[in-house]
């Protein structure tokens, strides 16, 4: 009677073992077929962000390249007119800020296309010997006729010597 108990008492620990074991595994399993969905569900989110985000720099490409052709068709006339009208000081002070404005119009459409090559991998640098000075003072002018219009006091400190530097000129303006 004592060995039969003792064999029922095993057999009772043993199912509650297996049993418990059992339980453990479905857990790990449970856990592991989370994990894996959870990955899944990154992955497929990321893939989605990707193609979102290429489609949006194609859109800003395509539509870039469909303001080129009227900014190009602005500048002509304009370059007309500062060539051969007679204009009155201010007549021309306002068609060079026209022509300056769509030329930075034409500059801001080629950098979203510089953005598509920076993607790409196909940007390239263009460093050439620049006085900043020169060119700060160059890109001031376009925004002079704009302070004085709003009362805006716009000043270039500028050190006596002249600040060189090899750079790549374009995006140097860019930051500026």
């Amino acid at each position: 009677q004592e060995s039969y108990a003792a064999y029922t008492a095993e057999v009772q620990r043993t199912w509650i073992i297996a049993a418990l074991g059992l339980l453990l595994a479905l857990l790990a399993l449970y856990g592991a077929l989370r994990l894996v969905m959870y990955m899944l569900k990154m992955r497929n989110e990321v893939y989605i962000n990707d193609r979102l985000a290429e489609l949006k720099i194609r859109f800003f490409t395509n539509v870039s390249h469909e303001l080129r052709t009227p900014l190009s068709l602005i500048k002509g006339p304009i370059e007309e007119l500062k060539n051969t009208e007679k204009l009155s000081p201010t007549g021309k002070e306002y068609i060079s800020l026209i022509d300056r404005n769509a030329r930075k119009m034409l500059q801001l459409v080629n950098q979203i296309l510089d953005f598509r090559k920076i993607q790409n991998g196909k940007m390239k640098m263009h460093v050439s010997y620049v006085d900043l000075n020169s060119m700060i003072e160059q890109l001031m002018q376009e925004f002079r006729m704009h302070a004085e219009e709003r009362d805006i006091a716009f000043v270039f400190d500028k050190a006596e010597e002249h600040v060189t530097a090899w750079c790549d000129a374009e995006k140097i303006a860019i930051v500026l």
